[in-house]
């Protein structure tokens, strides 16, 4: 990932995995002297320290990298919107895809929930190991994302995607960045995640949709920006700075936000 100029080879070093340590300290403690679980911790992440880089195209189209330098124009940024919103395709209906396996939409749903059940059943554990022995891992959040994606480019009547799964996919990258941010200071995953939710967004808003809805989605691609530019973000600054700059300006078409980043 260097459109920025951040080279491959300046990337941050792999952080340290806390839950690898602490599961070897944890079986040999004593019961008393056992670690409990962080309070925030939802699921195991597999690859804590993975390195993770944005295709060119999405980074281009996320962080609006098409001009001859990194100068960004409000009026650039607002006509490259408006060619978002030019699209207006028409997407499939989400309800009759089924792939290759049968897996339907509500296959992927319903992984979900037992997912987020499992998640909401051990996050009340308070013993670290046990957590580690009971959690949800993050492979099994990976399944029905790739379902998603397998769905999402099925081509029915002439017709890919649809912006109902790529609004699933922002939510679904979002949640990703959220477990990586709380349990890792791993910078690539973090702005990997918050990015391709935001670049799911932006893909949800080319299909003709409700403006109720177009509205909420774009709304909420404008707090993916805020979340990478905030202070207490741990990615590399050169981002955060792009995306303060783009809030600001994308702040303004947002009719559900009250406040403009200071």
């Amino acid at each position: 990932m260097n459109i920025l100029g951040i080279n491959e080879e300046e990337q941050q070093e792999p952080t340290h995995n806390p839950q690898t340590e602490n599961s070897e300290t944890v079986s040999s403690q004593p019961e008393e002297q056992r670690i409990p679980k962080p309070q925030k911790y939802r699921f195991i992440l597999d690859e804590p320290d993975i390195n993770l880089l944005l295709q060119q195209e999405i980074e281009e189209q996320v962080y609006f990298l098409g001009n001859e330098n990194s100068y960004l124009s409000e009026e650039y940024v607002l006509n490259l919107m408006n060619k978002i919103y030019e699209h207006k395709k028409s997407g499939t209906t989400p309800n009759t895809l089924k792939d290759d396996k049968g897996n339907t939409y509500n296959t992927f749903t319903t992984s979900e929930d037992n997912f987020k059940e499992k998640v909401s059943q051990f996050s009340k554990e308070t013993d670290y190991k046990k957590w580690l022995e009971n959690a949800p891992h993050s492979s099994e959040m990976e399944e029905y994302i790739n379902g998603r994606k397998q769905l999402n480019s099925i081509t029915v009547d002439g017709n890919t995607g649809c912006y109902e799964l790529w609004w699933l996919l922002a939510n679904d990258n979002q949640y990703y960045a959220q477990e990586y941010e709380t349990q890792t200071a791993n910078e690539t995953a973090i702005l990997y995640y918050y990015s391709m939710s935001i670049y799911c967004c932006m893909e949800a808003l080319k299909y003709q949709m409700s403006e109720k809805i177009r509205e909420d989605i774009f709304h909420y691609m404008v707090m993916r920006y805020h979340d990478i530019c905030r202070d207490e973000s741990s990615v590399a600054e050169i981002y955060k700075e792009r995306a303060k700059e783009l809030y600001r300006f994308l702040v303004k078409l947002d009719s559900k936000s009250n406040s403009v980043l200071e």
